[in-house]
């Protein structure tokens, strides 16, 4: 209580100012003892009063040798040294205390005598008073008095105003701060006193844990620095020779000892950070050197560091810095401990320092959707270590994308929470009618596996403070797998909803809860039946990579994304979206969106300005994954690889005719996979090839054929997809583009002027896919169509005849009857096409 009720207000005290407070203590005392004989003793006590006076106006005794701030001082400079010398001087402070100790007792016995002696005279004369009084009334015979006197007439008392103001007169922040010092340091040596007196027997056993809440109790409250300074050395000299206590008998208070460790590392005052500091390198080492579990103090900083910067108004970010580079420096200069446990607080101080960073930079990207998910996303990383705290920071970022209305992202923050919570629980108690971890969840996303608890650095479900949360309980389990479903559902990715109820199946059979079994059962059934009506209508996302270049991006300088964004979103929405952010960061004449997609010249940009690359890229697929990928859903789920083409001739220009044009395809691999927690991933890996003009023609040809595919693959058809796809193949505008490009690459073959080489092979069989494809489509058109689109239809079958008439004799230079007559033709017509 006394520690709560004085707290350091005023400057550094020194001897003068203790002494000046240990005589206000002294009147204090000697004025309430003078009101309490007058209230027990009535007029017997004013016999005594000149002789207070007296000793009033006398000067205090000295203080005996091992009381007062001498003792204070001495205590502190005992606690400062190492351990070997400081058993030997508390043994002799103690033995000085005892003396001392000694001594008071018997001044204080000679004082007790000569007051009750005293006391004993004035009750003797108060008798003999109280007796004569009692006979000279007898005598009158008067009524008798009451019993119970009426209580005295209450003093007067002033405003509360006037209370106020008179408090604030007689307050000093001197004597105040002089007193909670002194209150601080008498705590710190009762507590050393009894751990040199009761050392090695049960009673300090059980009262260790009392003395750690003491030294955290007088960590918690604002204390000068000189009490300080003291705090610190009583509890690494604890931490020396009882860290059993602090690390496996009271492992709940080592939070919340970390936590006021970081807070005094935020401090302002030097010396106050370098105390702090080495006081928590010494709670690392010995938790590394005796062997306890080092993974649960990262732990538990890392739950300090964010319960610590969730108030910003606590400490200072540059502060705090520095003494998280002081404790790399402190490991450096170690040379008693193993390269192990200087990696180990390397790897520690970079994730607090991330972190710390992270949460800071979260304000200042508020509205920046992408940055700010980033940001929560490395925050959640680095508490892969406590999983209540990632599952917090999962929850927040599926918050963050329903704000944009990004469902797929925010099922796959659940789904992973969901992942975790699985892992966890199969970790404290594996039942057979559980998930077996969160790989059971992995035919959904492969991203989930990097909730699996495999590190060196997991924590047991059974340590305290783990799994605290009510995630953690089956119930809340189930819900968050309805949850994740439900947005699944909302951004169209059905497939998801089975293998997601699948795996829990077990346990509803287990609970033998079969109203909740029929309501899974028919989600699933709902899944099927939107996979089975909606195959051929949705629309998946569309991406782009964006690349940042110049140092006013900071750490975005020259990294490249693959951004995901909603269907159907074109190249100039999103360059107008970056272009309004940025440019209002950065100032418009300070920003430019490069138009193209070839690569950056660095050395070419402008230093003072902020420059944005945006590209539209495609889903990249190799065959074997085509082959394996049938639906457009697979196609469109699961990619970590994206493809985006750059035209280019030798002459230098970027279009030219179709036997110069060329094509760099540029493949780019993303860290993980679409969908993920996060909408934009960063490009881990490019690679580049070239195209040839034979095989740039291929490409484009076999694209058109994929596109009647789709489109006569529809169920049921879509007339108007169907009827714009003819257009864009057979119409009238565009069908001297196939019969050209057959033209310049199949005609010299037909003439048999040049050899037929494989890409003229592939091409000609393209080719002839292109013509039945197309005439299926209008066969389909023509029962699709109305009345009122015969005159439509009978004129694209005429493009289509001519297409046939002039591609025939192109692409059947591979059939034996091609005859030598058929070749005239083809060189006959290929001349007047040049003329």
């Amino acid at each position: 209580v006394a520690c709560a009720s004085f707290e350091y207000r005023g400057r550094q005290p020194n001897s003068r100012q203790s002494n000046g407070s240990s005589l206000l203590m002294q009147q204090r005392s000697a004025q309430v003892k003078l009101k309490l004989e007058e209230k027990f003793l009535g007029s017997a006590g004013d016999s005594a009063d000149a002789a207070l006076s007296q000793q009033q106006q006398q000067p205090p005794p000295p203080p005996p040798p091992g009381s007062g701030s001498n003792r204070r001082k001495s205590i502190g400079s005992i606690l400062t040294m190492p351990h070997s010398q400081s058993e030997n001087a508390l043994a002799a402070a103690a033995a000085n205390n005892n003396a001392s100790l000694a001594m008071a007792g018997q001044q204080s016995a000679a004082a007790s005598a000569n007051s009750s002696s005293s006391n004993r005279l004035r009750l003797a004369a108060a008798r003999k008073e109280a007796a004569a009084t009692i006979a000279a009334a007898n005598s009158s015979v008067p009524p008798p008095p009451p019993l119970i006197s009426p209580p005295p007439p209450p003093p007067p008392t002033l405003p509360v105003n006037a209370q106020l103001n008179s408090a604030r007169l007689h307050y000093d922040p001197v004597l105040e701060g002089n007193l909670s010092l002194e209150v601080t340091l008498t705590a710190l040596d009762t507590a050393e006193l009894i751990m040199t007196t009761f050392q090695g027997t049960e009673t300090l056993a059980c009262h260790l844990g009392l003395i750690l809440r003491l030294y955290l109790r007088c960590l918690s409250l604002s204390q000068c620095s000189t009490a300080l300074h003291s705090v610190f050395a009583s509890l690494r000299s604890f931490l020396m020779k009882y860290p059993e206590t602090v690390f496996e008998e009271e492992a709940d208070q080592c939070t919340s000892l970390c936590l006021q460790l970081l807070r005094y590392c935020g401090s302002r005052l030097t010396e106050v950070r370098t105390q702090a500091t080495a006081t928590l390198y010494l709670l690392m080492r010995i938790n590394y050197t005796r062997k306890f579990h080092f993974s649960k103090v990262k732990m538990q900083l890392t739950m300090a560091l964010s319960s610590f910067v969730s108030d910003r108004e606590m400490f200072n970010e540059d502060y705090l810095r520095r003494s998280l580079k002081a404790l790399l420096s402190y490991t450096d200069r170690d040379e008693a401990v193993c390269e192990n446990f200087s990696g180990q607080v390397q790897d520690l101080v970079l994730n607090l320092h991330t972190i710390l960073s992270d949460t800071i930079k979260m304000k200042e990207f508020a509205e920046d959707p992408e940055m700010l998910v980033d940001l929560m996303y490395r925050v959640a990383k680095g508490y892969a270590n406590s999983p209540d705290l990632r599952l917090t920071w999962l929850q927040n970022m599926a918050r963050q994308h329903l704000t944009h209305k990004h469902y797929a992202e925010a099922g796959m923050c659940l789904l992973h929470s969901v992942s975790l919570v699985v892992e966890y629980l199969h970790m404290m108690d594996p039942v057979q009618y559980m998930p077996v971890g969160c790989a059971a969840f992995s035919a959904i996303s492969k991203n989930v596996l990097e909730e699996s608890a495999v590190s060196d650095d997991v924590i047991s479900p059974e340590e305290d403070g783990v799994c605290c949360s009510n995630w953690f309980l089956r119930p809340e389990l189930l819900a968050l797998v309805d949850h994740s479903a439900q947005f699944f559902e909302l951004s169209g990715l059905y497939e998801f909803i089975e293998p997601l109820y699948t795996a829990l199946l077990p346990l509803h059979r287990h609970n033998k809860d079969y109203r909740r079994l029929a309501a899974v059962y028919a989600k699933m059934r709902d899944s099927c039946d939107n996979i089975a009506f909606n195959e051929s209508k949705r629309m998946f996302g569309t991406y782009f990579r964006v690349g940042f270049y110049g140092h006013r991006f900071g750490d975005l300088d020259g990294e490249e994304f693959v951004y995901k964004e909603p269907p159907l979103t074109k190249l100039p929405e999103i360059s107008h979206r970056l272009e309004r952010f940025y440019g209002d960061r950065f100032g418009p004449d300070n920003l430019v969106i490069v138009k193209d997609s070839n690569a950056v010249e660095r050395e070419r940009l402008d230093q003072n300005k902020a420059y944005i690359q945006i590209t539209y890229v495609e889903p990249y697929l190799e065959p074997y994954e085509l082959r394996e990928r049938q639906s457009q859903f697979e196609r469109n789920n699961g990619i970590a690889t994206f493809v985006y083409s750059t035209p280019y001739t030798q002459s230098g220009r970027a279009h030219g005719d179709l036997q110069d044009q060329c094509k760099r395809k540029t493949v780019l691999t993303t860290s993980h996979s679409f969908p993920y927690i996060k909408t934009r991933l960063q490009v881990i890996h490019t690679k580049s090839f070239n195209l040839t003009p034979i095989e740039v023609a291929i490409e484009d040809l076999e694209k058109k054929n994929a596109e009647l595919t789709r489109a006569l693959e529809l169920n049921p058809p879509d007339l108007k997809i169907l009827q714009m796809v003819l257009q864009g193949s057979i119409g009238a505008t565009v069908n001297q583009g196939p019969v050209e490009m057959a033209s310049v690459f199949l005609a010299s073959v037909a003439e048999g002027t040049q050899p037929a080489a494989p890409a003229h092979h592939k091409l000609r069989l393209a080719f002839k896919e292109f013509l039945l494809k197309s005439h299926d489509a209008l066969a389909k058109n023509r029962d699709l169509i109305m009345s009122d689109q015969v005159d439509y239809q009978t004129e694209m079958e005429k493009n289509y005849q001519l297409i046939k008439d002039q591609l025939l004799p192109l692409t059947s230079w591979g059939n034996p009857s091609f005859d030598r007559e058929q070749r005239n033709v083809v060189a006959a017509r290929r001349k007047s096409n040049s003329s």
